[in-house]
């Protein structure tokens, strides 16, 4: 008996500022991996005088990489 694993594939993607998201700039860096596995973020983007405060999703709470990824997922680079 041959048994078939589906195997679910969710992208990731990171954005140096929130309008980014909106279409407005580049994606800075993007991970494809598959459903259920975590996802180290990548390096701090470079900021011109300003300090990065960490990722952030649509709804500006803090990325929690601990955590695995169930679904396609979308932060930007917060700043202080």
């Amino acid at each position: 008996k041959i048994v078939k694993k589906i195997v679910m594939i969710a992208t990731v993607r990171f954005y140096r500022n929130r309008e980014g998201m909106l279409g407005e700039g580049s994606c800075y860096k993007a991970y494809t991996v598959e459903e259920g596995q975590c996802l180290q973020p990548p390096a701090e983007p470079g900021g011109d005088g300003v300090v990065f405060a960490g990722w952030h999703d649509w709804n500006d709470y803090a990325a929690d990489f601990s955590q695995p990824i169930e679904e396609n997922r979308d932060y930007y680079a917060a700043w202080e």
